[in-house]
């Protein structure tokens, strides 16, 4: 919650968002080692896009992302209206107090 409340209050650094960037190039460069997950990645792109987005496009986009972008996105994404809590397991009576799930 801690982090969430973070997000949504303080722009992301950009040591933070170039992490965020280079780990998101490297899922997309590691997904093309296979050619059943690239088939798969242009399926997904056929059915979300309507088009298949090269791999370069991808890169480009996720190098566009600036902080504001992501606060903007923290900000519609982490609501207190659309925040769960899901428990497995005996609980013995745990309860949570709505109100420390605030963001």
């Amino acid at each position: 919650m801690k982090e969430l409340r973070r997000a949504v209050r303080e722009p992301v650094t950009a040591d933070e968002l170039r992490l965020a960037k280079d780990q998101a190039k490297s899922s997309v460069l590691l997904s093309l080692e296979s050619s059943s997950a690239r088939a798969g990645a242009l399926a997904r792109q056929e059915i979300i896009h309507g088009r298949r987005i090269s791999p370069d496009e991808i890169i480009q986009r996720i190098e566009s992302v600036t902080e504001d972008d992501a606060l903007r996105v923290a900000r519609e994404s982490f609501t207190t209206s659309s925040m769960a809590l899901a428990a497995l397991g005996n609980l013995n009576g745990f309860a949570v107090d709505r109100a420390r799930l605030e963001i």
